[in-house]
């Protein structure tokens, strides 16, 4: 194990419940990340429709880490070693801890593709097998500060014992031979703990579990794989195989949750997760607008947030009610928007009168329809940043609440009664629905152009 990569355990809450740090070392300094925490999803190494700049000048990447997944760098990974760069600094973020997995968590896994030979992925060339020997290549090649240790994933509560029984033998085999043949003294692993095991044949999952235990010396942390598949949590006490996992070791969660579903998860002793869900929810023209200052009671204190680059009209937000009716009478329907509506053609309002994003500051929701409408570049990149910035607000109120379990409590209701990050039923699960890569040459061009044009926010 990586001594350098520490994982630094400070409360124990109720139940599983826990609060902690990662001491990372990258980039030459050293990063501290506070659990709960989430890791920046990324297509190809990039943040969706934000370049590396962009994302250095909105958010405070010095306390971040991001998620890079193999299926979506395949094409390229023999590229990254003649350079003599490590992953995170090949695609613009030097300073900035990287974790490979080894699928992007937006993609639903399709079943029958796992042999003896390896376990399937899907790059931009289509299904291509990837082996233990593939692996630790690219593994040594990315560099990556974490990594998730290969995994035969093709499990689910329809699985026979006979696969569950292949998947559970042939991950122990390539834990093993990950921990001799990849130098742990630079990079970390994972060790990839499907969750349909438990489900299925409880007996082989334990035996698993029991021989990974025995080699938790030699790697960082564990991977709960599956937790939710095609839209659907599945249907297992996570608390349950959690409390077997030594406290000392973070655990890694990746997927597309909901709010609400990640503090289950928060509540079960998970401490890390991906940000997927807000690549999704901006690629559906969807903001977040959370308002979590509503739980602080702080209505009469807070100040209404408008955009400065234009004179707002008295009674521009005739729709949805003026800013003082907004700021008091919260609608639960309002956590979650759809800018793509109608009915935000004339309102110039900002998405969240008490958010305090570049978004919010500068845009209104009527100028961000327009953007969506006419499929302008700009839009995207602006509902990325606003809802990227509530995610990290809203991990931020997670770890402030999770020492008192009925703050924590009202948080969690208030965020399921709402069902803020509710997509539409065509959306989830639906395997020919692709998040598209941002990382063509136009696109990479107009996010170019958006940097310079937004290069003026750091004297705001």
């Amino acid at each position: 194990m990586n001594k350098l990569n520490q994982f630094i355990l400070e409360t124990l809450g109720s139940g599983n419940t826990r609060i902690g740090y990662f001491q990372i070392a990258a980039g030459g300094g050293v990063t501290l990340l506070q659990t709960p925490a989430f890791l920046i999803h990324t297509l190809s190494g990039s943040i969706p429709h934000v370049t590396s700049e962009v994302a250095d000048m909105v958010f405070n990447l010095g306390s971040q880490a991001i998620q890079i997944s193999i299926d979506t760098t395949y094409t390229f990974h023999e590229n990254v070693k003649p350079s003599g760069y490590t992953i995170s600094k090949f695609v613009g973020f030097p300073k900035i801890p990287s974790f490979l997995t080894i699928h992007n968590p937006l993609r639903e896994l399709l079943p029958g593709f796992n042999d003896r030979s390896g376990i399937s992925v899907w790059t931009r060339m289509g299904r291509r097998t990837l082996d233990i020997s593939k692996f630790i290549q690219i593994v040594n090649d990315f560099q990556p500060t974490f990594f998730q240790v290969l995994s035969d994933y093709d499990v689910s509560v329809s699985s026979s014992v006979k696969r569950i029984r292949k998947s559970t033998s042939r991950n122990l085999e390539y834990l093993n031979e990950v921990i001799q043949k990849i130098d742990s003294s630079a990079r970390s692993a994972f060790g990839t703990i499907e969750v349909s095991w438990f489900l299925v044949s409880p007996f082989d999952a334990e035996i698993a579990l029991t021989h990974m235990l025995e080699k938790q010396h030699d790697f960082n942390g564990f991977i709960l794989n599956g937790v939710k598949t095609s839209g659907k949590i599945n249907p297992i006490n996570i608390s349950n195989i959690i409390a077997k996992l030594p406290e000392n070791k973070p655990r890694f969660t990746p997927g597309e949750f909901k709010l609400w579903e990640i503090m289950d998860l928060v509540r079960s002793g998970v401490d890390l997760f991906d940000s997927s869900v807000v690549t999704r929810v901006s690629e559906e023209g969807q903001v977040f607008s959370l308002q979590l200052e509503k739980l602080n009671h702080s209505k009469a204190t807070a100040t209404p947030v408008l955009p400065s680059n234009e004179s707002i009209p008295a009674k521009s937000n005739q729709i949805n009610g003026d800013f003082s009716s907004d700021n008091e009478n919260f609608s639960a329907a309002q956590l979650v928007l759809n800018l793509r509506e109608k009915q935000y053609f004339g309102d110039f309002s900002p998405i969240s009168t008490t958010c305090n994003c570049y978004t919010c500051r500068k845009y209104t929701r009527a100028y961000l329809h327009h953007l969506l409408c006419t499929s302008e570049l700009l839009g995207p990149v602006l509902l990325m940043m606003h809802n990227l910035d509530q995610f990290e607000k809203f991990f931020q109120a997670v770890r402030q609440r999770l020492p008192d379990e009925q703050k924590f409590a009202e948080l969690y209701e208030y965020l399921k009664s709402s069902d803020a990050t509710q997509l539409p039923i065509s959306v989830i699960g639906n395997t020919s629905t692709e998040v598209k890569n941002d990382d063509s040459p136009v696109r990479r061009n107009a996010a170019r152009i958006t940097n310079q044009k937004l290069s003026t926010i750091e004297g705001d």
